[in-house]
């Protein structure tokens, strides 16, 4: 099962579109469709360009630049609507006798008119750097776009067409907007998840090898630690469900679950061992000291957590269950595999020194008889 997990771990994918919130019939996703049927799409998207304050390129040109980047966005499929400050002309009608120089100055003067009308609008804006102009374009939030895919595809159509200035370094053009953002938070969420989890992990082991005097020993009580983890989120890369805040964070918070039960079975595994105990009944030993409490409260923070499975919002609600289960599978590690790992040959690596003190032989003979006795009533006869 760990094997399959750790296999299906590299499906992992992260996703923070909006029907990954909330659940498939809250009311604001029927909303959402409703308003992007009837009305149009409601995520935006700005490209700007952004001339230098040095720039000779005048007015009128920068809006018939405009105009064609407007035109190259329109032509993507995932795009249902575009605007920019070409949709502010004043409308005018020339007279057909007009000479052309006449009536190219007329329009540069309704043009540089309009100039107010861009700035209050937002469509233009000036700064000491330069003259910056947007275009916004608007795609669905319903619709299985590839954010990435998408904003590659709408570089490569643009980039082509004003590489001449662009790389003359008359002109800058800028992707922004709630699309950028998305996928960036999307690359985020996995790199943040691998970083945590990989220093998590070092750092645990670690401390794990120092407590338990042996290197080997270190990464064997780690197997039960990261089990759930593996298994959790391997599950969640078989069945294509995507990360999302909630779920992000419980692989850390597992992890510290888990070294908890790990420490205090080890320690009490240890401590009969130390006695003289073999260790199959140091197994057991361990199990009737530590095994009621780890039982119990795994079920008061897994039944805790249980209680925000019920929030509308579903990060939450991923965060509680998933966290929840992997309470549970820690303790199922801590009690089943932990022991079997140090039933194993890989046990050997625990037992770190050999009794020689005979006054401890008979607690160890008489706890061996008759298990029955508390080992820690049969320790204090001993000495």
């Amino acid at each position: 099962m760990i094997c399959a997990g750790a296999w299906h771990l590299q499906n992992l994918r992260s996703s923070v579109r909006i029907e990954t919130l909330f659940p498939s019939d809250s009311r604001i996703l029927s909303d959402y469709r409703w308003i992007e049927q009837h009305v149009g799409p409601l995520v935006p998207i700005d490209v700007v360009m952004t001339w230098p304050a040095d720039s000779t390129t005048t007015f009128p040109q920068r809006l018939a630049q405009i105009d064609k980047l407007q035109k190259l966005i329109a032509q993507d499929s995932d795009v249902g609507a575009t605007l920019s400050a070409v949709q502010f002309l004043p409308a005018v009608s020339t007279p057909d006798a007009l000479p052309p120089s006449q009536l190219e100055a007329m329009l540069e003067r309704l043009i540089t008119a309009a100039r107010p009308t861009f700035l209050n609008a937002g469509f233009v804006a000036e700064t000491e750097q330069g003259e910056s102009w947007r275009v916004t374009a608007r795609v669905s939030s319903m619709d299985a776009i590839d954010y990435s895919l998408f904003l590659t595809h709408l570089r490569e159509s643009i980039s082509p067409e004003f590489s001449a200035q662009i790389e003359a370094g008359g002109l800058d053009i800028r992707y922004t907007g709630i699309m950028p953002l998305v996928h960036e938070i999307q690359a985020l969420l996995m790199h943040d998840l691998i970083r945590s989890f990989a220093g998590a992990v070092l750092t645990i082991t670690i401390i794990m090898t120092i407590t338990q005097g042996d290197f080997a020993a270190g990464l064997v009580s780690m197997i039960p630690n990261v089990t759930p983890i593996i298994l959790l989120f391997g599950f969640l890369g078989w069945q294509n469900i995507p990360l999302d805040i909630g779920t992000v964070m419980t692989a850390s918070v597992a992890l510290g679950i888990a070294v908890d039960d790990t420490l205090h079975y080890l320690s009490f595994f240890q401590r009969g061992v130390g006695q003289g105990l073999s260790r199959a009944v140091a197994v057991r030993f361990a199990y009737r000291h530590c095994s009621t409490a780890m039982v119990q409260t795994s079920i008061i923070c897994g039944l805790g957590m249980l209680v925000f499975c019920l929030s509308d919002f579903s990060p939450t609600s991923r965060f509680a269950w998933m966290t929840s289960s992997m309470i549970a599978t820690s303790l199922l590690a801590d009690l089943l595999l932990l022991p079997a790992l140090l039933l194993s040959p890989l046990g050997r690596r625990f037992v770190t020194h050999n009794v020689t003190d005979k006054s401890v032989q008979p607690m160890a003979n008489r706890y061996r008889s008759d298990e029955t006795t508390e080992p820690e009533s049969a320790i204090a006869q001993s000495a």
